[in-house]
């Protein structure tokens, strides 16, 4: 152990960064500023944590964020004191609402220089609000057992509370004096002996808690053959005894699974028969009127469907949600409850319940529809973006990720990802569902992981062009897969589209970038796609190192009325055949 520190700094954040490494941490990412100094030395020496300088705050946040989404711990995010921290808000906030742990220091200046025209200074005191799980104006460091040890606690517990579900971000302000770099400072007096520091840092030295096994009663819910099970979009941590827990519950509902493309279960290929094409089923009045459910129990969160959440709120549907956040989810029908569950520890008490008819049509209308857009998909000749979805689930590389960006690819991956493929891992950025940040998140779920594959819009990509200089010190495998549409295709579903010339200035806003001079800028290999051919050549065997950046030009007016007209198609079939 290094016990010659040079001043007081450099001995307040070795303790500090110690007390994370004794947690599991794994990384700490870092931007460049004086006053974080302490903690940037402290972690570039510690031999178990990965020490990565990013240059921009905000993309920093979201890598950070992303390496917390494919590890399940949270990462150490560094920056200086003023509005560096403020560019922390929108990954925090995506954190937050996403339920991923990330741990926050933010370093400030001490008591004495606030509030008095100090440069580079703002009130970081409970920046965060109500975003963050838990947050504390860390003591000015001393050289004191006393205070130590209360370091060591205080690093300890926010690490617990970050990974403690529901899990989310923590913020510690740390505040500094002079001298900030690892300089000798004459005045400084260690009164901590190094006995005494070795004690301090083999104290709480405790694990991650793992949650108790639960049961969850739905004997009391479960008192028709009407209803179904819905599973929203979720990443779980632990992705197959998650799907291991829905397969149970499913089993012994009964119901209906209506089922996203944004959770493990779809790609999993288990023994379920999923309704994957409900948005087109529930635009069917002759099927709703026949089999309209009467209550359903949802996973995490309602899909991103509109007609489905238009049906629920009309129908004033009886909803249960079991979700691991266990807060109120803005359900569209008042008869909601919601009850903290995480089904890849919990296990639902319940006793099998027979499949009848109700069960029956639902399925029967998914196998047509399976057919419908089978047909549909296969006879598309021109790049119809809908069908990116569709080519990943079935030649995608097993074991690869994805993450969808948000705008129309989780839509598309929702409509079109085909069930029981190759068990990809698949990620997204749902909390508040922006487009901000996605390629760096994308950077971090890739970085020393699985090769990973992220679908894209172009106005996303240009909105995390600084994600790109991530590429200097990016370990792993990355595949940007850049639908260019010129602009926002998922205003071309909305009824704004309609406004011409203003729809396209202030909403669609057009560009015309060349996206391979944007490539060379960044030294990532650039490959323009001419057809599905060649698309799937690239994905089903991905690079194991590097970024490439896939390019596909799709027409965004066309493949929206292409889908418009085949929702309308396929509602009219199930008319046919359910009337």
């Amino acid at each position: 152990m290094d016990t010659d520190f040079p001043n007081l700094n450099a001995l307040w954040s070795h303790v500090l960064v110690q007390t994370l490494a004794d947690r599991g941490m794994e990384y700490a990412v870092i931007c460049p500023g004086s006053r974080s100094s302490p903690l940037a030395f402290a972690f570039s020496k510690c031999e178990t944590i990965e020490a990565i300088s990013v240059l921009d705050e905000r993309s920093a946040a979201f890598f950070a964020m992303g390496l917390a989404k494919r590890s399940g711990k949270p990462a150490a995010l560094v920056c200086t004191s003023g509005t560096a921290a403020a560019n922390f808000f929108p990954a925090i906030i995506e954190a937050s609402e996403s339920s991923i742990p990330m741990l926050v220091l933010t370093a400030d200046r001490p008591p004495e220089m606030r509030q008095n025209s100090a440069g580079q200074t703002i009130d970081q005191v409970k920046l965060y609000g109500g975003y963050v799980k838990e947050q504390i104006d860390v003591a000015v460091p001393e050289a004191s057992v006393q205070l130590l040890r209360y370091l060591r606690e205080t690093a300890s517990y926010f690490f617990s509370q970050s990974v403690a579900h529901p899990r989310g971000p923590v913020h510690l302000n740390m505040p500094f004096r002079d001298p900030l770099p690892p300089i000798r400072d004459s005045h400084f007096l260690e009164v901590c002996e190094k006995a005494n520091l070795s004690a301090i840092l083999e104290s709480s030295r405790t694990g991650i808690e793992v949650p108790a096994v639960r049961s969850i009663d739905l004997s009391d819910f479960v008192d028709t053959d009407k209803g179904v099970l819905i599973v929203g979009p979720h990443s779980p941590m632990d992705a197959d005894s998650w799907v291991a827990g829905v397969c149970d519950l499913a089993q012994r509902l009964g119901w209906p699974v209506l089922c996203d493309g944004l959770n493990p279960l779809r790609s999993s290929g288990a023994s379920l028969d999923l309704v994957t094409h409900y948005d087109t089923i529930v635009r069917s009045e002759d099927f709703i009127a026949r089999y309209r459910p009467e209550k359903a129990i949802v996973l995490q969160e309602l899909p991103t469907s509109k007609v489905l959440r238009s049906l629920i709120a009309q129908s004033d549907m009886e909803l249960m949600f079991l979700s691991a956040l266990g807060r109120d989810l803005n359900a569209p029908s008042a008869r909601a409850r919601c009850v903290q569950c995480d089904l890849s520890l919990d296990r639902a008490l319940l006793s099998e319940q027979p499949k009848g008819e109700f069960h029956s049509a639902w399925a029967k209308a998914q196998d047509l529809m399976q057919s419908f857009f089978a047909s549909k998909l296969d006879g598309a000749n021109s790049l119809f973006e809908g069908r990116v979805a569709s080519v990943l689930s079935e030649k995608l590389q097993e074991g690869a990720s994805v993450l969808f960006s948000n705008g129309m690819p989780p839509r598309d991956c929702e409509f079109f990802w085909r069930s029981g493929s190759g068990k990809q891992k698949i990620y997204f950025n749902r909390g508040v569902n922006g487009i901000d940040g996605v390629l760096s998140t994308a950077l971090g779920v890739a970085h020393r992981g699985a090769p990973t594959v992220l679908v894209i819009g172009d106005l996303a990509l240009l909105h995390d062009t600084n994600g790109a200089l991530l590429n200097q010190i990016f370990e792993g495998s990355l595949t940007i897969l850049l639908i260019n549409n010129a602009g926002g295709g998922i205003f071309e579903m909305l009824p704004v589209a309609e406004f011409g010339s203003t729809f396209e200035q202030y909403f669609a806003c057009e560009q015309h970038l060349e996206f391979s001079d944007w490539a060379k800028t960044y030294r990532i290999s650039y490959d323009l796609i001419n057809d599905w051919e060649h698309l799937e050549k690239r994905v089903t065997s991905l690079p194991n190192k590097g970024i490439q950046l896939l390019e596909l030009k799709t027409d965004r007016k066309s493949d929206a009325a292409c889908r418009k007209a085949w929702f309308n198609e396929g509602a009219a079939l199930l008319d046919e055949r359910f009337g």
